[in-house]
């Protein structure tokens, strides 16, 4: 009767062990598509075009050099986010276009936002448009509110700098504004644009340029051909 007892425990016991294994493995599955769900939304509200949507850091095409120093630049940036936060520090991505400016810096953007950081893309007319719209009578939005949306986040990815559209100075004005007051929050900002290191500089000026290089802000430039020029490959046979 003895044994049987104590085979009768133990087999409870293993039934018990079974049951909060499974029950463990439940919630844990449970707690991970819950996360994937929050990082869906967090990505949907980060403003990311559709075209580059689904953009990661393993979808990049290493085209030549340069395109694999930009890679393992935007890596690094986005593995030690953390103190980039802590500091400020911008990231300036120039050069040609279709060089794959835009595809790693929404791969820094999705691996910062799924850290628990906030994070928004937007180019230079889009943020000026919705800044100007406050202007608008009848707005439902102040012009301190619309500058909020661009200065909050933790990112920025600021698109499209330098295009020249309109009232060049007032841009300019427009765009030091926010880089300003996201530089006085240390609040890093990615800097993308077709331009040459040089012509960038030149575009923001030496006061933004100076406080964008603070801390050790790298500066990526990308060469090589467009991909979307390359021809595509056919298969022999």
């Amino acid at each position: 009767m003895a044994q049987d007892s104590g085979c009768s425990l133990n087999s409870d016991k293993a039934d018990f062990d079974s049951v909060r294994r499974r029950d463990a493995e439940q919630a844990e599955k449970e707690r991970q598509e819950a996360r994937q769900r929050d990082l869906e939304k967090a990505l949907n509200r980060a403003g990311i075009p559709e075209r580059f949507a689904g953009k990661t850091f393993a979808t990049y095409q290493n085209l030549g050099t340069s395109q694999k120093v930009a890679r393992s630049t935007c890596e690094l940036y986005a593995d030690q986010f953390r103190a980039m936060k802590g500091n400020g520090v911008c990231m300036i991505l120039t050069g040609s276009p279709g060089t794959g400016k835009t595809h790693l810096a929404v791969s820094v953007l999705r691996n910062v936002i799924d850290s628990g950081n906030t994070g928004l893309f937007v180019s230079v007319s889009e943020m000026l448009r919705k800044i100007r719209n406050t202007y608008a009578k009848g707005s439902k939005q102040t012009e301190e509110e619309a500058f909020s949306m661009f200065v909050k986040p933790t990112l920025l990815v600021l698109d499209e700098v330098g295009v020249a559209i309109g009232d060049e100075e007032k841009r300019k004005a427009m765009v030091f504004d926010v880089l300003n007051a996201r530089y006085n929050a240390l609040r890093p900002t990615i800097i993308i644009g077709n331009l040459t290191v040089e012509e960038m500089q030149s575009y923001l000026g030496e006061r933004v340029w100076d406080r964008l290089m603070e801390g050790g802000s790298p500066v990526v430039a990308f060469t090589g051909e467009s991909y979307r020029q390359r021809a595509p490959v056919k298969e022999a046979g």
